[in-house]
This record gives structure tokens, C-alpha cells and sequence, in this order.
């Protein structure tokens, strides 16, 4: 089941985006102080690998077809959906963010294979007893197998 991460357009880290509800606005969440955005400007669902985004104060927020398009107002507590690549703003042109889908394997994660797959391999490395000794050499033969 995929994970959600939103990445601002103009630069910053990804958020990730936890199951259930968030609340989106004026706050550390996304790292938004500007006033005209209310502390609680809409609310973020990501439940059973779906993500929708419900605008719920006077001052909309925007979803943009692409970087390019004009912001289109969203209708206020209104569920809409949102998908990998999707674009929205809590105002028009400021505050774009944009929806990337993590699929997580235990190899690596698609966005971030390189610490995924340590932070996975140290964890379970800690947590499965290895034997003391590891044999150099494949310990099967030929004649083991059956026809």
C-alpha cells in the first residue's frame, strides 16, 4: 500500500504524510506562517492508499492542472481527490505543493532507496539473532536437490 509525501515546489524537504486525518495551514506541519492561510485551512486524508484533500475555510485552496495552468479554487468542504503528481495551493501561486506516492519495499523505497534500505537493514539487523559463524561456501550440493 503506497505513503504519501508532499513535496513544496519552490523547495524544502518532503513532509510525509501520515494515515488518517492531518489538518493543512498556518503551522510547523508544512512550515507556514504567512496569515492570509488559517491554522486550519483544510484537511489532508490518506486512508486505505488514497489521498483527498477537503478545503474547509473561507480562503480556498487551488489545485493547478500543471506548474503552467491557473490555479483553480477548490469548493469549500468539498472532498477532492488527489493522486502521484497531482498539485494543489493553500493560495493562489503560493504555498504549492505537490503529491508524490511512496511504494516502500524492503530493497528500498522509491524516493529515498539509499536511507530506506539502511535504516531497514540496521533495524533488522538488530533484531535478528545472526549466527556467530557464516560459511564461506554455499552449503548445498547438487545431489541434495530432488528430481
Amino acid at each position: 500500500m503506497p505513503a504519501f509525501e508532499l513535496e513544496r515546489v519552490d523547495g524544502g524537504d518532503p513532509v510525509d504524510v501520515p494515515k488518517g486525518s492531518t489538518v493543512l495551514g498556518r503551522g510547523p506541519y508544512l512550515g507556514v506562517s504567512d496569515k492570509r492561510v488559517s491554522r486550519t485551512h483544510a484537511v489532508l486524508e490518506n486512508w486505505d492508499g488514497q489521498l483527498r484533500l477537503k478545503p474547509t475555510h473561507t480562503n480556498p485552496c487551488f489545485i493547478q492542472a500543471s506548474l503552467e495552468a491557473l490555479p483553480q479554487p477548490l469548493e469549500k468542504d468539498q472532498w477532492h481527490c488527489l493522486r502521484e503528481g497531482s498539485t494543489f495551493s493553500l493560495l493562489p501561486g503560493k504555498y504549492i505543493y505537490k503529491v508524490f506516492e511512496v511504494i516502500i519495499s524492503f530493497n528500498c523505497s522509491f524516493r529515498h532507496c539509499v536511507t530506506d534500505s539502511l535504516s531497514i537493514c540496521l533495524i533488522l539487523g538488530s533484531l535478528v539473532d545472526w549466527p556467530s559463524e557464516v560459511p564461506q561456501t554455499p552449503s548445498w550440493h547438487r545431489s541434495d536437490w530432488t528430481d
